[in-house]
């Protein structure tokens, strides 16, 4: 209640909130006279920095992995993972969709959380979890 509340009144008086990498989110409604408009840009107050910061998040973590694949890291799991065959497919929300040949999956399941995990330096523990499968339902 106490962060719902500190949303609201810090984007009362700045206008926008912001995510965990600084990117701002406007809310001109926040002084609304129109109680609907006001309310839908509350609820954008406290959701905006928890959803924007997790765009942040799995954003780094494409450029990282992105910088991992094209450059000489010499570490041996940065050279597992920037030789391997899988193929960032998509992002969906926070997860990354990957294909790859069956003989990488259980590297890419090692590999892939350590990577993600260390994108961001928060208070908590980033937790990454990896799913595999023939399709994504079967991934989940």
């Amino acid at each position: 209640r106490d962060y719902m509340e500190a949303n609201k009144q810090a984007a009362r008086e700045k206008g926008y909130v912001e995510t965990l990498l600084g990117r701002r989110v406007w809310l001109p409604d926040i002084a609304s006279p129109h109680g609907g408009l006001r309310s839908n840009a509350e609820r954008a107050a406290i959701k905006a920095p928890l959803q924007g910061s997790n765009a942040d998040v799995i954003k780094l973590a494409m450029v990282q992995l992105g910088r991992l694949r094209s450059s000489s890291y010499s570490e041996p799991s940065s050279r597992l993972l920037r030789e391997a065959k899988a193929q960032l497919l998509m992002q969906v929300h926070d997860e990354l969709v990957f294909e790859a040949p069956v003989e990488e999956v259980e590297m890419l399941k090692a590999e892939l959380p350590k990577l993600m995990g260390g994108v961001a330096d928060l208070s908590v523990p980033l937790a990454v979890e990896v799913g595999s499968g023939a399709n994504w339902e079967e991934a989940h």
